[in-house]
C-alpha cells in the first residue's frame, strides 16, 4: 500500500501536474503538506458515484453535482459509462436537473 500512496503523491510532480498548476494555481512550488492520499476500504457497493462541491463545468458553487452508477464507481470516475447526473442547489438541497441515460 505505501508504494501506491508514494506513486499518488509522486503524481503530484508530474508534468501534466506541474504545467495544470501553472496554467490555473499559479507557478508556487508544491510542498509536501499540499497533497493528500485517501485510503479507503472498498465495500461491495450496488451503486456509488461521484460529488462534486461545486458544478465542475461552470465553477458555479451554488450547486453541487452528483454523478452515479450501478456497481463501483470506477465506472464513473473512469468514463466506462455515461452516469446518472444530479445538480442540487447547496442552499436549499432541492434537486435543480436530473438526467438519466437511456439504458439498453
Amino acid at each position: 500500500m505505501l508504494l501506491h500512496i508514494r506513486r499518488c503523491w509522486a503524481s503530484g510532480f508530474s508534468a501534466h501536474a506541474l504545467a495544470y498548476r501553472q496554467r490555473f494555481g499559479g507557478a508556487s512550488p508544491v510542498r509536501a503538506h499540499d497533497l493528500a492520499v485517501g485510503v479507503l476500504e472498498l465495500v461491495d457497493a450496488r451503486s456509488a458515484g461521484v460529488a462534486f462541491t461545486l458544478d465542475p463545468v461552470t465553477g458555479d458553487r451554488g450547486v453541487c453535482v452528483v454523478e452515479g452508477n450501478w456497481g463501483f464507481g470506477e465506472s464513473v470516475v473512469s468514463g466506462q459509462v455515461t452516469p446518472d447526473h444530479w445538480t442540487v442547489d447547496r442552499a436549499t438541497g432541492r434537486v435543480l436537473n436530473r438526467a438519466a441515460p437511456a439504458r439498453s
